[in-house]
């Protein structure tokens, strides 16, 4: 099982504070004529500005001006052909509009501009792609089944590919995924980083199937098992610790259905770890007290001090502040 990889930030969702911040972390392309600068924020936290758009998803796409001209709102657009995909003004950034992807093809969006007092034009391609494959796994491992916690957010390893093998991109509700039982169907939403379930308030068994055919030998279906949290356990601490350098104990969360498989429990939880053996492993600052956060991935750092057991107490403050002791040798360097 790998660690679990959390890749959320809905396309559709993106802040201006991202906008501004996460300059390197943008998909962009400079116009023809060099006036706009095109991007949008991946989903996947991707750079790649021209993965093509899935037909029946839409895309935020942000326009700015390039040198010292400025974007404070789009006048005029124009899509041709027309039919390949159509265009509007978001709602939300008057110097952005939505993409919606229609048909397969290649169409030029042109623009026009206003901002500091001048109006000027550029333009750029786009793709879009009917999606003809798709991959499906739980994102802590290559099982089948795996677990979520009741009421935390579900994210499956999704991505939709073209005929081609392009990966595709967009926001959509229409997934080609099909959920039971009948009372969670129609849930969900997908985008280049996976698809998204709202948290679950009971515990149970759901299905998850694919209507796409599968892409490299995915699975089509996978079984998603909501647990709540005094079934939740974990598998022995994996990592090595040595004396006088800094390492990683990974933490992986799991449960024990009732046929008696070991499933992984595909979530990254807020722990606050206590250091019971001082004399042999800190944290990396020098501490005894710690915590671990969700983008952590379940992995504690530490510091061995000397050879011997390091052991640790991990108290999940979320989840009725659950505890658990875990323990590692800590090898002579």
């Amino acid at each position: 099982m790998s660690g679990v990889r959390t890749r959320a930030m809905m396309m559709l969702m993106a802040t201006a504070v991202v906008m501004t911040t996460a300059c390197d972390d943008r998909a962009r392309q400079e116009g023809e004529e060099g006036n706009v600068q095109f991007f949008y924020l991946p989903a996947d936290n991707s750079t790649e500005f021209d993965r093509p758009l899935a037909v029946g998803s839409g895309m935020l796409l942000y326009l700015e001006g390039i040198d010292d001209r400025q974007v404070d709102r789009v006048v005029e657009m124009k899509v041709e052909p027309e039919g390949i995909f159509e265009v509007s003004v978001s709602r939300e950034y008057p110097h952005a509009v939505v993409l919606s992807g229609q048909s397969a093809g290649t169409a030029r969006l042109s623009v026009e501009v206003e901002g500091g007092g001048e109006r000027f034009s550029d333009a750029t391609t786009f793709k879009v792609a009917d999606v003809a494959r798709a991959e499906l796994a739980h994102i802590c491992g290559s099982t089948a089944n795996a677990a979520y916690l009741v009421g935390t957010p579900v994210t499956l390893d999704f991505r939709r590919y073209s005929s081609g093998g392009d990966m595709l991109v967009g926001s959509t509700r229409s997934c080609g995924l099909e959920l039971s039982p009948e009372e969670v169907s129609g849930r969900g939403r997908c985008d280049e980083a996976g698809f998204h379930l709202s948290p679950f308030t009971q515990p149970g068994a759901v299905l998850v199937e694919s209507m796409i055919a599968p892409h490299s030998g995915s699975r089509s279906e996978l079984g998603v098992q909501v647990i709540t949290p005094d079934v939740l356990d974990f598998d022995t601490a994996e990592g090595r610790l040595r004396e006088g350098l800094t390492d990683e104990l990974v933490l992986r969360p799991i449960t024990r259905p009732p046929h008696g498989d070991i499933w992984p429990v595909c979530n990254n939880l807020w722990m606050n770890v206590e250091v019971l053996t001082p004399e042999t492993c800190l944290g990396p600052d020098g501490s005894v007290n710690f915590d671990v956060e969700p983008s952590d991935e379940n992995t504690v750092s530490l510091k061995g001090e000397a050879p011997g057991v390091c052991e640790i107490s991990v108290i999940l403050p979320q989840l009725n502040d659950y505890e658990w002791i875990f323990d590692a040798v800590v090898d002579p360097r």
